[in-house]
């Protein structure tokens, strides 16, 4: 049996036209996509980086580890973006994710993060119940994350038939992987909105805990 969400997510959108006398009613399925880490909050998650002992040798942030290229015999570790740690609300987006919800429409939190029960119990906090897609365990590097996020959406365009994709998301890497959906389904609407402007302004200047 379908949801109230499904029957809203196949109604009508504003706008039919007429042909041959008869009304024609252009039908949109719209999905939401909203990254987490800097786009719905930032957080005191970091990402370490030990030598081939397992000793920490730096700490970057979400900035850092988009550019920084792994020496041979370096590990990224992970073990921050287990729990959420010391989250503030980035308060424009958080609402747009709260409208979409409210309305009954399709919207997924699709993250790099390795566990998706924090963000979930999290996002109940700020009164948001959404399902989250986590991508960590697939995605050693950021390039490899932007590659995982766009086969995402297109699994679920060619699946369900999305007409109309929203995509809120801060990483620059990540909506250029995403450009290419355009190509591969023109009938499809795609709307890639580089949000992390808002991140930035409450980001803490990078550089953090070079050294073990």
């Amino acid at each position: 049996m379908k949801s109230f969400a499904d029957y809203l997510s196949e109604a009508p959108a504003i706008g039919s036209y007429r042909q041959g006398g008869l009304s024609t009613r252009k039908i949109q399925k719209k999905l939401r996509v909203f990254d987490f880490d800097d786009t719905l909050a930032v957080t005191q998650s970091f990402i370490h980086v030990n030598d081939a002992s397992g000793k920490r040798i730096k700490t970057l942030g979400s900035g850092g580890f988009k550019t920084y290229v792994r020496k041979q015999g370096e590990v990224f570790d992970f073990s921050d973006f287990g729990k959420i740690l010391n989250p503030r609300v980035i308060k424009p987006i958080m609402s747009s994710l709260k409208r979409v919800v409210g309305k009954g429409e399709r919207a997924f939190v699709l993250t790099g993060r390795g566990l998706n029960k924090p963000v979930e119990e999290w996002l109940k906090t700020q009164g948001v119940r959404v399902e989250v897609i986590v991508l960590g365990s697939k995605s050693k590097n950021p390039t490899e994350l932007a590659y995982n996020k766009t086969k995402w959406i297109a699994d679920q365009v060619r699946k369900h038939g999305w007409t109309h994709v929203e995509v809120f998301e801060d990483s620059v890497e990540n909506l250029t992987a995403m450009e290419k959906l355009k190509k591969e389904f023109p009938a499809v609407t795609f709307v890639l909105r580089n949000v992390g402007h808002y991140a930035k302004t409450m980001h803490e200047p990078e550089g953090i805990n070079t050294s073990s």
